[in-house]
């Protein structure tokens, strides 16, 4: 994120509230776009993902009832992985270079 893209606004009683509260307003003008295009895609996540596991559980329905929640529990697992390794791998990183 360029130093251009992202205005940084402090409170006037910030010291009275929490130090790290601040208000971000974003200059750039596809932020609705980008916005709109995370919310096509978690709609479509949710579309499949109900397709697939409803797949999964009527197919090993006789073989173990509960294997669908395991594949679930395992996708979760995943993500959880994955988005700690983001989030903790850029912490020394500022935000917002001036």
């Amino acid at each position: 994120m360029s130093p251009q893209s992202v205005l940084i606004v402090d409170d006037e009683n910030s010291a009275e509230q929490n130090s790290l509260h601040k208000t971000y307003v974003f200059l750039c003008p596809c932020i609705g776009a980008v916005f709109g295009a995370i919310a096509s895609v978690e709609v479509l996540c949710m579309m499949l993902g109900s397709v697939i596991f409803n797949s999964i559980y009527s197919k090993t329905l006789s073989i173990a009832s509960g294997f669908v929640f395991l594949v679930m529990a395992g996708f979760y697992a995943v993500s959880c992985i994955l988005l700690m390794s983001v989030t903790y791998s850029d912490l020394s990183l500022p935000l917002v270079s001036k």
